[in-house]
């Protein structure tokens, strides 16, 4: 399966499997755009079509990281 900008959840939780001790609350639209476009499993346009993308992601990994530290 691959993942696309949409796929908010899902990215969310490769990133913080890739970044466990990164605290995603700091992080620019950049820095995660940057992240997220080095995912394995990630094939989409390197540039999300939507900011929108790009927040959710962020509030998807706020969720994970506190919910796991």
């Amino acid at each position: 399966m691959y993942l696309k900008w949409d796929d908010c959840e899902e990215i969310a939780k490769e990133l913080s499997e890739k970044y466990p001790d990164l605290p995603p609350v700091a992080l620019s639209d950049e820095s995660i755009r940057q992240k997220v476009i080095t995912l394995e499993k990630f094939k989409d346009s390197p540039h999300p079509s939507d900011n929108d993308y790009l927040a959710g992601i962020q509030d998807s990994w706020i969720a994970l990281w506190h919910g796991e530290k």
